[in-house]
């Protein structure tokens, strides 16, 4: 039984791909009896450069680059399934080769997100407790201080009930002071606490 690797159509003693693609690319071979004839396909892509991938701040820029071929059929920029085209969030430009997809105001993912914790100021041995609700389908929550995690630590209690969550601190001090995070997936919150003495 024979089996052919490509979508094929064989007519009339022509071999017709269907829908070729880069891949479909090398030695193709017609055999007629103890006769054969060699042929090399060669399909080139669209894209002369892919497009990398981007890490970037909250109000930095975040531009995406890629090169087609000038012959190419019209570029789509889409984020999942929606088209980016009179998005006024985004900036798409073309010149030449060079396609660009520019984010005006890059923030982070708030698909898990539906309240913010807040910043916090207090004295020493008051009361400080960041609350946030995420989705009650997000990934689960963590809390840090820098880059440090917070479960485990005694200073600290983490409380989750449904879309509430807390992180509240036992016995503020004024060394507690800093940057605190809450991390739901790839999405973070960034918040301040600050304790000054009583």
């Amino acid at each position: 039984m024979t089996t052919m690797k490509f979508p094929v159509m064989v007519k009339n003693s022509n071999l017709k791909l269907k829908r070729p693609k880069p891949d479909d690319s090398g030695e193709y071979f017609v055999h007629v009896g103890e006769s054969f004839r060699k042929v090399q396909l060669n399909i080139i892509g669209y894209f002369l450069k892919d497009p990398s991938n981007i890490q970037c701040y909250e109000g930095g820029e975040a531009i995406i680059k890629c090169e087609v071929r000038s012959n190419s059929p019209p570029v789509k920029w889409k984020k999942g399934n929606n088209d980016l085209a009179g998005n006024d969030n985004y900036e798409i430009s073309s010149n030449g080769e060079e396609q660009q997809l520019k984010l005006k105001r890059p923030k982070p993912d708030d698909r898990y997100f539906l309240k913010d914790p807040s910043n916090i100021q207090c004295y020493e041995g008051g009361e400080a407790i960041f609350i946030c609700e995420v989705r009650s389908n997000s990934p689960s929550v963590k809390w840090k201080k820098g880059n440090n995690d917070l479960a485990g630590n005694d200073n600290y209690e983490i409380f989750s009930n449904g879309e509430e969550q807390q992180l509240k601190l036992k016995r503020p001090k004024p060394e507690d002071s800093g940057e605190y995070f809450v991390h739901v997936g790839e999405s973070f919150r960034k918040v301040q606490l600050n304790i000054t003495g009583s």
